[in-house]
């Protein structure tokens, strides 16, 4: 991205480790899409409580996650470890290995509510550094990628961060 915020095109190659995160994350992004605005039962995680909100998940979270979890043991001939938000998935990232963290509806409030900013978010660690994430937000039509030690890419075309100094001129 230029200092004014315009993208720039791209000649990186994106590595077989970018490309294999976006496309499962791609995956489960088409699954839960499925299911935006539409009559979604919606049911609380816990009985717990995160500044009055209840930790909320719909029938598209789990089968956006099993989605992407299917995907990964079908296109890998070795044993996966996920940590994933629902179900019995294992919670924390181990210290040593290769894992795969997903978050296959990230910003489940806006999904419920029929907002357009959700994304299916997926990054293979290995032993404990991202190698690659992927965050695809079918509702707006945008992909963004990085692999560990490259640039960042939305929509296949390259991104930074601005150059702006002038705080009055940043948003966060």
């Amino acid at each position: 991205m230029t200092s004014n915020g315009a993208q720039t095109e791209t000649t990186h190659d994106v590595t077989p480790t970018t490309a294999s995160v976006e496309y499962v994350a791609t995956e489960g992004s088409l699954i839960a899409m499925e299911s935006f605005r539409s009559n979604l039962k919606i049911k609380s995680k816990t009985d717990r409580e995160i500044l009055g909100l209840v930790d909320i998940v719909t029938k598209a979270d789990h089968a956006a996650q099993q989605q992407i979890i299917d995907c990964l043991k079908s296109h890998l001939s070795r044993e996966i470890t996920t940590v994933a938000e629902e179900g019995s998935i294992r919670k924390k990232v181990p210290e040593s290995g290769s894992c795969w963290v997903i978050d296959p509806i990230d910003g489940t409030y806006n999904y419920v509510r029929g907002l357009s900013q959700w994304a299916t978010s997926v990054a293979l660690l290995e032993d404990g550094t991202i190698q690659a994430a992927a965050n695809v937000a079918p509702a707006l039509g945008d992909t963004y990628i990085a692999g560990a030690g490259s640039t960042a890419m939305l929509n296949n075309k390259l991104i930074s961060v601005s150059d702006r100094k002038n705080v009055g001129d940043i948003v966060v």
